[in-house]
């Protein structure tokens, strides 16, 4: 079994270094990190390094955050269409191994990504002087759940549909828009002094209450974290939260392969 799960993830590690996707995105964060590295070269104050140095992480991040996304696209969807999928089912791997190490491919990924990210930060702001090797740890980290998250929830839809169709479904259906969907609502309801008199809106604000319920959460506990992203300053009950972020991740990523497994079972791929 486990054999079968390391085969799978060193075989979507090669599909992975053969794409130029990888290469063209190493070479564009090389040149454009080294270039947002020069003001850093010649400021002298403290807070024009910070914000240059909490610029050039964030951007990294961001672009990592991007890949993962787009692995979790790739990953399930291209042997799926290629029929390449059946072949190695029949070999015979078990669904749940192939399934696995589709799942953490991305994750081991964003893994090395995100630590070379840190690592990265943590020498810059050693040899500047900057104290915010804590917050730098917490953002990292806070972000490559976020990258475990959506990547999982890509590998989701794409089991279902063509990978245009998830990218759609996952970027105009999640619960962020639906909370200002709700919000813009609620101003709507109060600008009435009888609510009940609009049945079609208090439906509609039913169902989008619902919806937003349903959907999964991007970035958990975003509103309690963007101080930290701002400052790179963290406190013990930060740690508290991170927590949560990291259990929310796991729980949610071990949902979608579950549920990824059974409507894998209905292709009847093997």
């Amino acid at each position: 079994m486990l054999k079968s799960l390391m085969a799978g993830i060193v075989i979507n590690l090669k599909l992975y270094q053969r794409s130029y996707l990888l290469i063209a995105v190493g070479l564009y964060w090389t040149f454009t990190t080294l270039l947002s590295l020069i003001p850093l070269l010649f400021a002298k104050s403290t807070s024009v390094q910070l914000r240059t140095f909490r610029t050039t992480v964030s951007s990294s991040q961001s672009l990592a955050f991007l890949l993962v996304a787009a692995l979790g696209l790739l990953t399930v969807s291209y042997p799926l269409r290629n029929r390449s999928a059946k072949m190695a089912l029949t070999k015979p791997c078990p669904l749940e191994m192939w399934q696995g190490a589709n799942f953490l491919s991305p994750f081991l990924v964003a893994l090395f990504l995100y630590g070379g990210i840190l690592f990265f930060g943590l020498g810059c702001s050693f040899l500047w002087g900057l104290k915010v090797q804590s917050g730098l740890v917490y953002v990292t980290l806070d972000q490559l759940c976020r990258a475990v998250i959506v990547s999982s929830y890509l590998l989701l839809l794409t089991t279902l549909f063509h990978p245009v169709i998830a990218f759609t479904i996952a970027f105009l259906f999640h619960e962020s828009i639906f909370y200002y969907y709700q919000y813009f609502l609620t101003w709507l309801a109060s600008l009435s002094n009888d609510a009940s008199s609009h049945p079609l809106l208090s439906l509609i604000q039913r169902v989008f209450g619902t919806i937003y319920m349903t959907l999964p959460c991007y970035e958990p506990y975003k509103h309690k974290t963007d101080s930290i992203y701002s400052t790179l300053e963290v406190s013990l009950r930060d740690g508290v939260i991170f927590a949560y972020t990291l259990v929310y991740a796991l729980v949610f990523a071990l949902f979608c392969y579950t549920l990824s497994l059974y409507f894998l079972k209905k292709k009847r791929l093997t």
